[in-house]
């Protein structure tokens, strides 16, 4: 299994958006999750 140096990458799991605690994502990756969750995709390919 892949490791990055940050362990970031060490699992890929599929949940519902509801299911997702938002506080457990990085501080990057948190704006594409509230978007979604508010139903902003202007940033995303759908």
């Amino acid at each position: 299994m892949y490791q990055d140096a940050n362990n970031e990458s060490l699992q890929l799991e599929f949940k519902e958006l509801k299911e997702i605690d938002i506080d457990s994502i990085s501080s990057v990756q948190r704006p594409v999750f509230e978007d979604l969750r508010n139903g902003t995709a202007g940033i995303l390919r759908i």
